[in-house]
């Protein structure tokens, strides 16, 4: 009770991840590894965006901001 909420949490490492760059290199790492599943993505079955996103939450130990990765996955996936 006397310490800082932070401390806490760092104590207990459930600290979310939003470094971009971090972030970034999970996305890349997950759309390489799936090209099939990017291909069928882009093709029209958007609902795999739950398959990219759980590997990412999986890369980052669950502490990815997952609001963060969606937006930052779209973008990648339909560029």
């Amino acid at each position: 009770p006397d310490e800082h909420p932070l401390t806490i949490a760092e104590q207990l490492n459930i600290i979310q991840q939003n470094d971009e760059e971090a972030i970034n290199k999970w996305i890349d790492d997950t759309i390489s590894s799936m090209p099939d599943k990017v291909a069928q993505y882009k093709k029209g079955k958007k609902n795999l965006i739950g398959l990219f996103a759980g590997d990412i939450r999986r890369k980052s130990n669950g502490k990815a901001d997952m609001v963060h990765v969606n937006k930052l996955l779209v973008q990648k996936l339909n560029q």
